[in-house]
């Protein structure tokens, strides 16, 4: 029985990027750095974002006017 998918990829990603890396250990730097670029853009851009929704958000001030009782 033949079946379509292509199981054999991730695992050939990995052993091509270790590989790349043993050849070239600067690759190493560049995809460690450019994690934490990504991951830092991705906070930064979600805090920006609920700032903003924040910030159009009206506040409702409720004042009792029978206080006190």
């Amino acid at each position: 029985m033949r079946t379509s998918t292509m199981w054999w990829i991730p695992g050939a990603a990995l052993l091509f990027f270790g590989f790349m890396i043993a050849v070239f250990p600067q690759l190493l730097a560049l995809m460690v750095a450019s994690a934490f670029m990504f991951i830092g853009g991705a906070y930064l851009l979600t805090g920006w974002t609920v700032q903003r929704s924040r910030d159009n958000t009206p506040v409702r001030i409720y004042v009792d006017r029978n206080w006190p009782w």
